[in-house]
């Protein structure tokens, strides 16, 4: 186990399990723990809401003052010591530091329905969902990636009967995790790799980064990559599925274990990427990737399968429109397959959005976020959230200067760091932002004390 700062302790979780079962086997009294167990989302959720409790009362051993306060952050102001936190109840709290880890920004998608009672913006908390949904109506899901399997297993556990249809662009599920996958140490995509290249061609490019992933898949025994394979077009959505449950069961899926490996030096490679290649990778290519190199388990495959053996679940793609027919109370989604060259309307009761955050603070509706950029204290970056100093995670002015002592994390640094919602990733930034923080205000009270002598 590894004991670098910010390192993820990969059985912490599952001990925290065996320790606390009476914190959960309730909610989930037929639910089987070990290492290997794909577990439900809110039991994580619950584990990280106890070790919040944990480090808050660390924090006070240590007599560090810790305040939380249940209300919404709307406006930042700078003042000459430091930072005005301004909250929708009209709080005001000093700070000499900030740190912004505000999750993901909400999907500004839709925006035509965001007021009917059928529709919902996030599918999440999936039970509260299944609670205001009709068991026995359809239900149109938008999207079909994790968030949406997500969805389709939420429903049907709170005992939905009626249609589920998901759409989506692609109209297929990502890829399905391994089960025999080993775990792999990058031996060409390394850090001294990624910056040697960098040095000596001013940036890598995309054909630098597939060469030594093939280098990567070669050195185990693997085979290179195929990208007619990997599109697999002209394949329906269950037949894709089916072979995805095949391949995940036969032999080791050796390109996902170099894929998860690279969450190491994932931000990377993407800092020193040439622009023309940052922007034909984000506009062409993004999707396709994040489909593969976030994978789901093997047990939610096949209960999809199943669900699209009995006909419950219909999956389709091309989403062109989403309309809404008062008369009737329902949706009509409007979709073209252009494989098929076929266009067809699906009708649902029910709209749920779960094509994920939305990456754009420019487009953002929230307050914080809409007044940071009216007050320049940041500025949006063209590849998603706001624009962020890669070594040290601060705010960037429109001057391109690092913000003093304002920093963010998660999905607001997205265009900086690329990957920002895996475990580990996160991890590593947060220490890294912690760390950063800490010396600094180390060297101000070091500096305060000879000052004093």
């Amino acid at each position: 186990m590894s004991t670098k700062p910010g390192a993820i302790q990969s059985s912490h979780f599952i001990n925290w399990l065996y320790q606390n079962e009476e914190l959960w086997r309730q909610q989930y009294p037929h639910l089987y723990v070990h290492p290997s167990a794909y577990l439900p989302r809110p039991l994580f959720g619950l584990y990280m809401q106890n070790l919040f409790e944990d480090s808050r009362t660390l924090a006070w051993q240590y007599r560090i003052p810790f305040t939380r306060l249940h209300c919404e952050a709307s406006d930042i102001v700078p003042t000459e010591e430091g930072y005005l936190v301004i909250t929708d109840n009209d709080k005001r709290i000093k700070a000499d530091y900030l740190l912004l880890c505000c999750g993901n920004l909400p999907s500004t998608k839709f925006k035509a329905h965001h007021q009917r009672s059928s529709y919902f913006n996030s599918p999440y908390p999936g039970y509260v969902i299944a609670e205001q949904i009709d068991k026995d109506q359809p239900v149109c899901i938008a999207g079909t990636n994790l968030s949406a399997i997500d969805t389709i297993i939420s429903l049907t556990e709170h005992g939905h009967r009626g249609k589920i249809i998901c759409v989506s662009r692609r109209g297929r599920f990502p890829s399905v995790r391994g089960t025999q996958n080993p775990k792999h140490k990058p031996r060409y995509l390394t850090e001294s790799a990624i910056m040697a290249l960098a040095k000596t061609h001013d940036g890598i490019t995309l054909e630098d980064v597939w060469h030594l992933l093939n280098q990567e898949l070669l050195a185990v025994g693997g085979r290179g990559i195929d990208i007619q394979e990997i599109l697999s077009e002209g394949t329906t959505a269950y037949d894709y599925l089916c072979q995805e449950i095949s391949k995940a069961t036969q032999v080791p899926r050796l390109w996902q274990s170099i894929a998860y490996s690279l969450n190491s030096v994932i931000d990377l490679i993407w800092h020193n990427l040439r622009k023309e290649d940052k922007r034909k990778f984000y506009c062409e290519y993004r999707d396709l990737f994040l489909a593969y190199r976030v994978s789901f388990p093997l047990e939610n495959a096949r209960r999809l399968q199943k669900l699209m053996e009995t006909g419950q679940l219909n999956i389709h793609c091309g989403i062109q429109r989403v309309g809404y027919d008062e008369a009737e109370n329902c949706y009509n989604i409007e979709l073209i397959d252009n494989a098929w060259n076929h266009e067809m309307r699906v009708r649902s009761r029910y709209f749920i959005n779960a094509t994920g955050y939305n990456l754009s603070v420019g487009e953002s509706e929230v307050a914080l976020i809409q007044n940071l950029l009216k007050r320049k204290l940041a500025t949006a970056d063209p590849f998603g959230g706001f624009r962020t100093d890669f070594k040290t995670g601060a705010l960037l002015s429109s001057s391109g200067l690092p913000q003093r002592h304002l920093f963010a994390l998660g999905s607001l640094t997205t265009g900086t760091y690329f990957f920002t919602n895996a475990m580990d990733v996160n991890a590593r930034h947060t220490s890294e932002r912690a760390g950063h923080i800490v010396e600094q205000i180390a060297i101000a009270a070091l500096s305060q004390t000879r000052d004093a002598v």
